[in-house]
């Protein structure tokens, strides 16, 4: 065996191109075996890709973890330079596992060094992504671009999922893009209110969808689209700043099937933002500070209003006396408002009672 090996060095010493060959094959194989070498190299279960291949008839959640791409100026002083990227990223993704556990998952990332072996390992697939993000904000699209699901729900990291998303795929069958207006903000309507009088309609409040979240068909009409957006928004020199604007223009001369969702399935909540009126339990929520628990203690319709922390109004089903109770005539009365200031105001005012009957 030992005089094999002889003869078989001394042919590649004549061989320049076997030479190469050989040190790419020693140089890879003990980049693996050395404990110093990137983590999510070393770690074979977790399949980290530098090509987008799309699994036929799959779904799935992508992420994005761009922490070398141009970052806006009041995150790069509010955070240091980094922002708060991978603890959101894991906050969110804890939240995905606890509530839609079925749910596969990717991240597509712009260094592989930016994750270590574990957080590697909490991921279905890890993807490298194609192509430089030139502004801020930029890095949304080749994450979209880079998801391996044929079926694929984008989300910030700043999203908290409330309540499983598995269903949300199904409305893909007769739709190619799922999306969430922007909310409605107190700066929209600050000036009518100083002023006492009508106010312009904005820009950004005219149907200007939320790109926190895009529930997207992986097919090539949608994916031209998302390449239209790119070469208007994220090109060296570009203005960056906020990539909505450019968003709404490339969907519109897509043609692509858009399919508008209500607030509970990308519930923006922030400082800014008017209070919200809800029907259902809130799905996907998109905050910084915000809790799923506090926004589905109550389920009904409702206006939650953030600054409070609390449901402010509430409707409900009339009662109306035994008698008197149809199953007709019950289901299709109006509704009775409700004002949770009123409430608590009658509490107090029968509290003095109570306490003086010795009910409390």
């Amino acid at each position: 065996m030992r005089r094999g090996l002889k003869q078989c060095l001394r042919c590649m010493r004549q061989l320049p191109v076997l030479q190469i060959f050989l040190g790419l094959c020693i140089g890879l194989w003990l980049t693996i075996l050395d404990p110093a070498a990137p983590a999510a190299m070393r770690c074979f279960h977790v399949p980290v890709r530098k090509h987008r291949r799309t699994v036929r008839d799959s779904h799935g959640v992508v992420y994005v973890l761009g922490l070398h791409s141009p970052i806006i100026e009041v995150y790069r002083k509010r955070y240091n330079g980094r922002g708060p990227y991978l603890d959101e990223l894991l906050g969110s993704l804890r939240t995905l596992r606890q509530n839609s556990p079925r749910t596969p998952v990717a991240l597509v990332t712009d260094a592989e060094d930016n994750i270590n072996a574990s957080v590697a390992a909490m991921f279905d697939q890890v993807i490298v992504q194609e192509g430089k993000v030139h502004v801020s904000w930029g890095d949304v699209i080749p994450a979209v671009l880079a998801s391996p699901w044929r079926r694929s729900l984008f989300l910030d990291l700043d999203v908290k999922i409330c309540e499983d998303v598995e269903h949300m795929f199904g409305w893909l069958d007769n739709y190619e893009i799922g999306l969430v207006l922007e909310p409605f903000l107190f700066s929209h309507v600050k000036g009518a209110l100083l002023r006492d009088g009508p106010q312009a309609i904005t820009w950004n409040s005219l149907n200007n969808w939320n790109t926190g979240m895009l529930l997207y068909d992986n097919n090539p009409r949608v994916r031209a689209m998302f390449e239209d957006w790119n070469a208007a928004y994220n090109y060296p020199g570009g203005r960056g700043g906020g990539d909505q604007d450019e968003f709404m223009k490339a969907l519109e001369r897509s043609g692509v099937r858009v399919k508008q969702l209500p607030a509970e399935y990308n519930l923006r909540v922030h400082t800014n933002t008017l209070p919200h009126f809800l029907t259902n339990s809130v799905i996907l929520l998109h905050s910084r500070y915000e809790t799923c628990k506090r926004l589905n203690r109550v389920t009904g319709p409702r206006l939650y209003d953030h600054l409070k922390e609390d449901v402010v109004y509430t409707w409900r089903l009339p009662r109306a006396p035994a008698w008197h109770v149809t199953v007709s005539n019950h289901l299709d009365g109006p509704l009775v408002s409700e004002c949770v200031a009123d409430r608590v105001t009658k509490l107090d005012m029968e509290l003095p009672k109570l306490k003086y009957r010795g009910e409390l």
